[in-house]
């Protein structure tokens, strides 16, 4: 089981791994390969050699049963997760330090069947069935209430993934408010009670006047932030103001997938290789008690979205010691390269258009 230690300075939490071994001497990253399908736990025909799943979309007539191998889309324990369901919390303190047991969840979303498949080879509608996937577990893991908040990310590496190079997606249920989230929801909260506007929505506008739209439907818009930490960042909102992940309608989730598809391919095309990660920022269960004569409700002040971080800059010991970062390319430029090399490409291959 892992452990919760918080940073009484920062009031962040770091996890701690009891059951992950050190690599073995002289093993660096470049040396781990990639699995192959003939060994992949995640592809078709080897369910058993993965956790039992937990949902999954199937298509047809002969739809299948659970575990069997038919399946689209897979959501299953993550067999090395950060957060196990069983458990107490056994919250406990040593002099200034808090700590206790990493209780929650984490789930690998199996994005695909296919092994070799990568984020820009799906369709719109192949898209919109991983995000119906995230939204489902997000929701289902939200009834137990011993969790206050869920991550829902994406690695990319050289191989995509990691060792296990199937593509996936994960969703981890947390025992606690990360300290980023943490900061969005006192700020935009305290923006909210002097204006009484969302802060997200007033960006927006804002980003829409100054040329940092990137791509826009009838239910999404996408942005290159005003104060943008790395090169062809890219964020994704909902139009209609709304804080969660899990309030996605079935008629939004093909457009989320036409938006990320769009952004990930001219993403691509500018950077030369595809994001670092991308995480969704959602409203939690149990926002932090906030010290104010008023309160408003987090779905007044919160605006869920998702962000999507390049790998073309790592941060180095600047940007580590004093939070600032340094990025040479400029909101506006990268909003504007990303809608020519989208525009180049067409959108036929989204799928709406």
């Amino acid at each position: 089981m892992s452990t919760l230690r918080k940073d009484p300075l920062t009031q962040g939490w770091v996890i701690y791994l009891d059951e992950c071994p050190l690599p073995a001497k002289g093993t660096t990253f470049a040396s781990v390969e990639p699995s192959s399908a003939a060994h992949c736990p995640y592809c078709p025909g080897h369910e058993i050699q993965s956790p039992p799943e937990v949902a999954a979309i199937r298509m047809g007539t002969g739809a299948g049963f659970k575990n069997s191998p038919n399946w689209q889309v897979r959501a299953i324990p993550n067999s090395s997760a950060m957060f196990r369901i069983e458990g107490k919390f056994d919250k406990r303190g040593e002099g200034p330090y808090d700590l206790m047991n990493g209780i929650g969840a984490h789930e690998v979303i199996v994005e695909s069947p296919r092994h070799e498949h990568r984020l820009a080879d799906y369709s719109a509608t192949h898209l919109a069935d991983i995000w119906r996937l995230c939204r489902d577990r997000s929701r289902d893991l939200l009834q137990d209430k011993r969790f206050r908040y869920i991550q829902v990310f994406r690695n990319f590496t050289e191989w995509d993934n990691t060792p296990t190079s199937h593509p996936n997606t994960q969703v981890v249920a947390l025992p606690i408010l990360p300290r980023i989230v943490r900061e969005e929801l006192i700020n935009s909260h305290e923006y909210f009670l002097v204006k009484e506007r969302c802060v997200f929505c007033d960006m927006i506008a804002e980003d829409r006047k100054g040329g940092r739209i990137v791509f826009e439907n009838d239910h999404f818009v996408s942005v290159a932030p005003f104060a943008s930490k790395f090169p062809g960042e890219t964020w994704i909102y909902p139009k209609e103001h709304n804080s969660s992940l899990t309030s996605l309608t079935d008629e939004s989730l093909l457009y989320l997938g036409e938006a990320v598809l769009w952004v990930i391919n001219a993403f691509t095309t500018v950077t030369g290789s595809p994001p670092r990660y991308y995480v969704v920022h959602s409203a939690p269960t149990q926002p932090e008690k906030q010290y104010h004569t008023r309160v408003a409700p987090v779905n007044e002040h919160f605006h869920w979205h998702i962000e999507i971080i390049p790998k073309t800059t790592k941060a180095a010991g600047f940007e580590y010691g004093t939070g600032l970062f340094v990025n040479a390319l400029t909101p506006e430029i990268a909003a504007q390269r990303m809608r020519e090399a989208g525009a180049a490409e067409g959108r036929a291959n989204a799928g709406l258009r």
